[in-house]
């Protein structure tokens, strides 16, 4: 896939896809309820199709479902709690080989303690058999993923003593543990989170008539990305609420540190850029903990245009679909752009480097986040070549055509 930037005065409207992270709670809230209401506006991710694809299966009569989690982090993580709580059901999830190395364990290890019939083959394959979980008290780290957190947390009114989670460690990513209790309340389960202690009781989750699922704020940060680099910009993204339940809204307030307004107009929101942010404003330090999606676009978007912008908070992005640290590493260097990690924290500095080819190339290790935010560097003037298109495309298929609408040339 090739992909040429234009020009840097960018102006359009898209539609932006239903939130990924919503979708595959929802769907995971809908399988525990045991009811069939109608979702509205589900993500058309892989991640999502995986999800559905699973729970159905799954639901089904055999006594023995494999469910291919491919790649996906969240469905395994998600259907491993799920499997658990399923009496009388053998299940086992299997995925790439580089899902299965990737953070589950602690996930594994506090299902155990709950009294969960979980264990793993040679090749990584999860086998679990499925019961009546006691529940009660569990402690569990939280500084890999806050999925693991989620998880617990949705499958817990289906414990026999409920549940009481205490966090320890640096939790990652609150606004999506946020999230999660805020879908349980609406379907009928509600929480306590004190301090580090999240207490959920015994219950159900009701049969919802309707439900809609938002647009989705992380892959808004991508046009808010291009915005930084932009000299102007003038985007409508419809579908977006400003009172948003996902934590990634974050963006907005982002967005004002680089001199992009947001402003709500009917059916969505509209992003400008009219002109740049004084020297004095611009903010010397981004910390990502808790918006690990929106990191990587703004990792681009500040090598590209403000490298004297420092990251922080960004060491779990080692931890996601690929390595994405050492990814941008290789890649933004391909751009000239020096990325150095150092305690947690990323800084940039210019190299001089030539291609003598016309289009840079770029890998993206089947990681969309990534090839996404590439995508973004054909704004420095030089037209990229993406790799693994088929890859890409199937992750988040709109966003090309969405680049293509606007001021890029997509091939």
């Amino acid at each position: 896939m090739r992909i040429i930037s234009n020009g840097t005065d960018i102006k359009g409207k898209v539609s932006l896809p239903g939130s990924k992270s919503i979708s595959n709670r929802i769907l995971l809230l809908q399988a525990l309820s045991g009811s069939k209401y109608h979702i509205e506006n589900l993500s058309m991710s892989n991640d999502t199709h995986l999800m559905e694809k699973g729970l159905k299966a799954l639901s089904g009569i055999e006594n023995m479902v494999t469910v291919d989690c491919e790649d996906a982090g969240t469905v395994l993580r998600f259907l491993l709690a799920y499997c658990a709580i399923q009496e009388g059901k053998k299940s086992v999830l299997s995925g790439t080989q580089v899902l299965l190395q990737r953070p589950i364990d602690p996930l594994i290890k506090a299902l155990q303690h709950l009294g969960a019939d979980i264990s793993r083959d040679s090749n990584g394959n999860i086998h679990i058999e499925g019961q009546k979980l006691k529940g009660g008290e569990l402690q569990i780290h939280t500084d890999h993923s806050s999925q693991f957190v989620s998880a617990l947390c949705m499958i817990a009114p289906y414990m026999q003593d409920g549940l009481t989670l205490r966090l320890e460690g640096e939790m990652v990513s609150m606004p999506y543990v946020e999230m999660t209790l805020k879908l349980m309340a609406d379907a009928g389960v509600k929480s306590q989170w004190d301090g580090d202690v999240i207490s959920i009781k015994a219950g159900r989750y009701h049969a919802e008539c309707d439900f809609r699922v938002e647009s989705d704020w992380s892959s808004a940060s991508y046009y808010y990305a291009m915005a930084c680099i932009a000299d102007k910009l003038s985007i409508d993204l419809a579908g977006l609420l400003l009172d948003s339940v996902q934590g990634d809204a974050y963006v907005v307030e982002l967005g004002v540190k680089y001199g992009i307004t947001t402003e709500a107009i009917e059916g969505g929101i509209r992003i400008q850029k009219s002109h740049e942010p004084s020297a004095n404003s611009l903010p010397l330090q981004l910390d990502f903990k808790n918006y690990p999606d929106l990191a990587v676009p703004f990792i681009v978007a500040c090598a590209i245009k403000y490298p004297s912008t420092r990251i922080v908070g960004i060491n779990h992005l080692v931890y996601k679909e690929s390595n994405r640290i050492a990814v941008l590493k290789s890649q933004l260097q391909k751009c000239g752009i020096a990325l150095l990690f150092e305690q947690n924290c990323i800084y940039f500095k210019k190299e001089h480097v030539v291609y003598t080819n016309a289009l840079l190339p770029m890998e993206t290790f089947k990681d969309h986040r990534i090839a996404m935010s590439l995508a973004l560097c054909s704004m420095l003037g030089r037209g990229i070549e993406i790799d693994d298109a088929q890859c890409v495309r199937k992750s988040y298929p709109c966003y090309w055509a969405q680049l293509a609408s606007l001021n890029f040339s997509v091939f």
